[in-house]
């Protein structure tokens, strides 16, 4: 019963993971660069939701729409006056930004809310079921459900649609999408703004059960980059695999092992497996 326990888990701190990095293997994937601030639109997300209820009494899950969209739009003005003009700087440049981009959020969070630890109390907050005796947090099933919604429907979003293709055509060969007419440039903006309106949802999402922090980011950021890197930087489908591999390993360790254990133990098992296959442990891209 314990097993089955660290599964399940497992499987819905993976359905989260994947709807954070698939944010951050897009901006990638399209314009091959590492957003270091990716997190920050995250814990963004945490705070419009925050505010949401705090001002207004709305569920931090029924914010999701808004709060996705105001942090897309967020991304956006991000692309346009940060991301833009250092796309054909050297890779340490585009780092070096996206890094300045994460301190930026984290200063301005701190002038406006402060450096104290928030929550979000909601009335089902320590709800739990207990199906056949695994015990299920009721907002954690919640989360799970909705941001694995989000991932197949972005996925079937980029599979079926014509922008959606015209996201992978980008990602696979700009110059050619460009010669058949393509604009490279809304492909980019809209690109940069699903992958923050992504993480947006993902912050909305996680609230209920969350500590919310001007410094959670970071933490999100580390493991996103950890995943996309197993999944393949780039990759859709690889984060779709590796997101849940990674919520199953972490659930597995964190049973097995003390927290501190368990979390270098990770991050050395994704080292072995980086050094073992460079470009991720499966095949499929964005495209």
């Amino acid at each position: 019963m314990n097993a089955i326990q660290t599964i399940v888990s497992g499987l819905l701190a993976g359905a989260v993971y994947v709807l954070v990095a698939m944010g951050f293997t897009l901006v990638f994937g399209v314009m091959r660069i590492v957003n270091f601030a990716h997190g920050e639109l995250v814990m963004l997300g945490m705070y419009g939701a925050l505010v949401l209820w705090t001002q207004w009494g709305v569920d931090p899950l029924l914010s999701l729409p808004l709060v996705a969209l105001a942090v897309g739009a967020v991304g956006a003005l991000m692309y346009r006056l940060a991301i833009r003009p250092i796309l054909a700087a050297p890779h340490f440049n585009q780092m070096v930004m996206t890094f300045g981009l994460l301190i930026l959020f984290q200063s301005l969070i701190l002038l406006a809310f402060g450096g104290d630890l928030r929550t979000v109390n909601v009335s089902y907050a320590d709800l739990t079921i207990i199906p056949w005796g695994i015990v299920i947090s009721i907002p954690q099933l919640i989360a799970g459900i909705i941001a694995a919604s989000v991932s197949a429907a972005t996925y079937i979003f980029l599979e079926r649609s014509t922008a959606g293709s015209a996201i992978r055509a980008c990602a696979q060969d700009q110059m050619g999408y460009a010669l058949v007419g393509g604009s490279i440039e809304r492909v980019r903006l809209g690109t940069f703004a699903l992958s923050a309106a992504l993480a947006g949802a993902a912050g909305a999402v996680i609230t209920p059960f969350s500590v919310i922090s001007p410094f959670v980011g970071i933490d999100i950021t580390i493991k996103a980059f950890l995943i996309v890197l197993v999944g393949g930087l780039g990759r859709v489908e690889g984060t779709l695999l590796a997101g849940v591999i990674f919520g199953m390993a972490e659930s597995v360790l964190n049973r097995l092992l003390p927290s501190g254990f368990a979390t270098g133990v990770l991050y050395c098992a994704v080292i072995a497996v980086v050094i073992a296959r460079p470009r991720g442990m499966f095949r499929g891209s964005v495209g």
